[in-house]
């Protein structure tokens, strides 16, 4: 878990369900605290919200800055999002 994204999202002000879904991200990025491999169907378990939910969530999340799609799905895997600092994107990495 990246401990920088994670309390950058506490102190976000994203709406609730956004701000969950997001520390749910972080806590299942990979070692690198960005990339996230997992089903929605993961997600949706650990937040207790409905897989659709969950997409609209990560599409405005998407919209918002904080994530981005890494990899398309494929046949066999789920997409693989990455976790972004929205603050760095509009500050030019400040």
């Amino acid at each position: 878990m990246n401990v920088k994204m994670y309390k950058l999202a506490w102190e976000s002000d994203l709406v609730s369900e956004q701000k969950y879904i997001l520390l749910a991200l972080v806590y299942l990025a990979e070692e690198d605290g960005y990339t996230v491999y997992g089903p929605i169907s993961r997600i949706a378990i650990q937040t207790n919200m409905s897989e659709r939910n969950i997409q609209r969530k990560l599409e405005m999340l998407e919209q918002l800055g904080w994530v981005e799609v890494a990899e398309e799905a494929s046949h066999h895997l789920p997409r693989v999002y990455k976790i972004k600092n929205p603050t760095e994107t509009v500050n030019g990495g400040l």
